[in-house]
């Protein structure tokens, strides 16, 4: 759903109008007459925002800035912001307190609570057909479902940790659209929950599944219709429900829309479906290759490389050469496939993190690589400092603890 366009109207002295779509000033929260503030912040950029935006907001594009660049930056920065993704069938916000994801929001219809806890078993589909038609204003799903003793309050808690965990997982998915990441600070009104996983592990996953995501789109036309084949029904709850939609009218468009699986996990039912003989679906028409170019991007930027260089120095020059040579049994401790992108990183006294950024980008092009750099080089830092302070005085250690973490800053 492509953002509708504003039009500059006409100019009137020293002061120009310009008219805004009704949709976005409803998405903006704009009233009528609102005096908005105007920055340009390059050549055909134009932003305009409300007064109590200006504290503190950076905006733009996702073909600038990935899904998993704005996560990992909001993560490592340990910071308390919104972000906010327009995608093309989806509006999704974030909030993110020190870092870690506490609340989220959705209008994909997969990603509400009720489909949510259907999917991961927690009410039947019949169950979730009889509430909705009961919540109001004053009555929200989860209130009506624990009014029904359809849930505890604890499962309750954890359908909304799991709902936002499938809202960031579906951010990942949207290519295109726009983003804006606000300083608005900590909302006590938010109904906020506590993950049981780290907001980066959480960008792993969700740079794995866009990977993933693009592969099954590519497997099926959505335009085309799907047949069913006679046999059993599935026994896989997900590839029943798009195997029951299968029927021969419906596009894979139409029967992924509906599901209320999502998309990811729809065509993932219909891709095993197809591979185990029980439908029928036709892959998209061939399109003419494009030359790939090569990406010139690196995995880490140069600045943070040297960053990390200077602090391996100093950890080498506080535990000493053999010490500090024998930190290089740290990959024995990653998975076989993290274990690999260590290959030549040591042909010198220190780590060289631009082999291994380059290892990381040639196994996973793009924003998956970065950020699995990124890491790798962070968890082997950390692993010296580990190393460090079982070895050295407590005193010295904590000194060079300290050290690091003004060196990793550019102090």
């Amino acid at each position: 759903m492509p953002t509708p366009p504003a039009k500059l109207t006409r100019f009137s002295g020293e002061r120009a109008e310009l008219e805004v779509p009704k949709e976005i000033a409803d998405r903006a929260g704009l009233k009528a007459a609102e005096e908005l503030s105007a920055f340009v912040p390059g050549s055909g950029v134009l932003v305009l925002c409300r007064e109590a935006a200006r504290k503190g907001y950076v905006a733009g594009a996702l073909g600038a800035l990935s899904v998993a660049e704005l996560m990992g930056l909001i993560s490592s920065g340990l910071r308390t912001v919104t972000l906010v993704l327009q995608g093309p069938t989806a509006r999704r916000r974030f909030a993110f307190r020190d870092g870690q994801v506490v609340f989220a929001s959705s209008t994909e219809l997969s990603e509400r609570l009720g489909p949510v806890i259907w999917r991961h078993g927690m009410i039947t589909l019949e169950q979730l057909q009889e509430a909705e038609p009961k919540v109001s204003a004053t009555a929200k799903l989860g209130k009506v479902l624990m009014d029904a003793g359809l849930v505890s309050a604890a499962q309750l808690y954890r359908g909304m940790q799991l709902q936002v965990k499938e809202i960031l997982f579906g951010a990942f998915v949207e290519a295109e659209g726009e983003f804006s990441l606000l300083d608005e600070g900590e909302n006590p009104e938010l109904n906020t929950v506590r993950l049981q996983e780290r907001s980066r592990d959480l960008v792993l996953e969700g740079m794995s599944r866009a990977e993933e995501m693009v592969l099954l789109r590519q497997a099926f036309d959505p335009d085309g219709v799907p047949k069913r084949k006679d046999g059993a029904k599935p026994t896989v709850m997900e590839q029943l429900v798009v195997w029951n939609r299968v029927d021969g009218k419906m596009s894979v468009r139409d029967v992924v829309r509906s599901s209320r699986l999502g998309d990811f996990a729809a065509l993932k039912a219909l891709r095993d479906l197809v591979g185990g003989g029980r439908v029928i679906a036709r892959p998209p028409p061939p399109k003419a290759p494009l030359a790939r170019q090569p990406s010139t991007r690196p995995a880490i930027d140069a600045g943070a490389l040297q960053l990390f260089k200077a602090a391996c120095e100093r950890i080498r020059t506080a535990l000493g050469t053999r010490a500090f040579a024998a930190l290089r049994c740290y990959p024995d401790s990653l998975p076989t496939a993290q274990r690999g992108l260590f290959e030549g990183v040591w042909t010198t006294s220190l780590p060289d993190f631009e082999r291994l950024t380059l290892n990381a980008q040639k196994a996973h092009p793009g924003a998956m690589g970065r950020a699995l750099a990124h890491e790798l080089v962070e968890g082997y830092l950390a692993f010296a400092l580990f190393e460090a302070r079982n070895s050295l005085p407590l005193s010295k250690a904590g000194e060079l603890s300290r050290d690091v973490a003004r060196c990793l800053k550019g102090k």
